[in-house]
């Protein structure tokens, strides 16, 4: 595992933990972690032959096109949060993020509030209902 990539996380964080699980795990799929582009192996611009490393099956999103990976850690960080600040609505809280994320891309924001269980699943129909999916 690239140490530049995971030098900030702390393994007895439960949110941090989960990070660096993905993290090796696509290190795992794309090749090592290139600290000088700040991509993985199998996307890095850096000028350097990449090998064929094999991609993981739906890599991409068909919808948004968007790396299903960094969506999954969008959840876990937002998992995190929960666990770490307990909300006393979590629904509210929810709504908050849900609202941020729709500021940089709606279709993102819906996947990743789909992954945050069924009040996350709420979240993502009024999101689809307020910008006219």
């Amino acid at each position: 595992m690239s140490e530049r990539l995971n030098d900030s996380l702390d393994p007895k964080n439960t949110s941090q933990k989960i990070i660096l699980e993905i993290n090796e795990r696509n290190e795992k799929l794309y090749g090592p972690y290139h600290s000088k582009c700040g991509l993985f192996e199998s996307f890095c611009r850096c000028g350097k032959p990449s090998p064929n490393y094999k991609l993981a099956k739906n890599k991409f999103n068909s919808r948004t096109g968007f790396n299903k990976g960094k969506i999954n850690t969008v959840v876990s960080e937002i998992q995190g949060l929960i666990q770490e600040f307990n909300p006393s609505d979590e629904e509210s809280f929810l709504n908050y993020i849900g609202d941020i994320l729709c500021q940089f891309d709606t279709d993102i924001a819906i996947e990743v509030m789909e992954g945050l269980g069924e009040i996350g699943k709420n979240e993502s129909r009024r999101i689809k209902i307020v910008y006219g999916y």
